[in-house]
């Protein structure tokens, strides 16, 4: 079993990022309701096996608007996103 596990959500919005819903174990620490106008809603998760291990992070695009996929790539590449990948 991991020693620790969290996933965190981030908003594509025409205006840029937004912070969203923080949860530990499944747990969530902060809940933040998605913005009505999202275009995209991302997963970043990071699991350490052992206290000594390094952390691993992974990342999901788990909604997306109904619109062209170009069109939300291309608000997609305006913003930096909010987070390295570990």
């Amino acid at each position: 079993m991991a020693c620790d596990k969290t996933e965190e959500e981030y908003h594509l919005t025409p205006t840029g990022w937004f912070n969203g819903t923080y949860s530990v174990w499944g747990y969530a620490h902060r809940e933040v309701a998605p913005p009505a106008n999202r275009i995209e809603t991302w997963v970043l998760r990071m699991v350490q096996s052992h206290p000594m291990a390094s952390e691993c992070y992974s990342e999901e695009c788990v909604w997306k608007a109904k619109m062209p996929k170009q069109e939300r790539d291309a608000i997609r590449d305006k913003f930096e996103k909010p987070y390295i990948l570990g």
